[in-house]
Formats: structure tokens, sequence, C-alpha cells
């Protein structure tokens, strides 16, 4: 998928809810979407969400928090 194709409001919303910073944390990343906890680790378990483990710690890179929102996006 071009991630650069994305609706109209997408960036404005992503920017508001996750201010720009490197890496997030599953936790940040549940809280704000309003997600389940195991929503979140389930998808970072299967790979769905590319993400850096590091021990125990998850770190999720911005860009690949953002393509896997977008992943969802149907643009058919």
């Amino acid at each position: 998928m071009n991630e650069e194709i994305s609706p109209e409001w997408f960036d404005e919303w992503f920017q508001r809810l996750f201010p720009p910073q490197d890496f997030y944390t599953p936790k940040e990343i549940y809280l704000s979407l309003q997600a389940s906890k195991s929503t979140i680790y389930q998808s970072l378990s299967e790979g769905a969400i590319e993400a850096v483990r590091i021990g125990s710690a998850w770190r999720v890179p911005r860009v690949c928090l953002r393509r896997w929102l977008l992943s969802g996006w149907n643009l058919a």
C-alpha cells in the first residue's frame, strides 16, 4: 500500500493523537486509540504492527504506527 495515500482527515487526526516522537509504547497506542490492550499486543506479536523489541519492551516507530493505521483504510 502506498502510505502517501490517506483520507483527508487522517494526518490531522494522527498528529492530534500521536504528537511527533520517534517511538511509541504499546500503552501509549492503546490509550490513544481507546483500543484493548490485547488487540495491540496481539498485533505486535503477529507482526501486523512493525516494532522493535528490547527485552520484553516493545517500541513502535512512528512511521510503522502510521502504516499500520492506514492499512485498515479501504481505498477501494
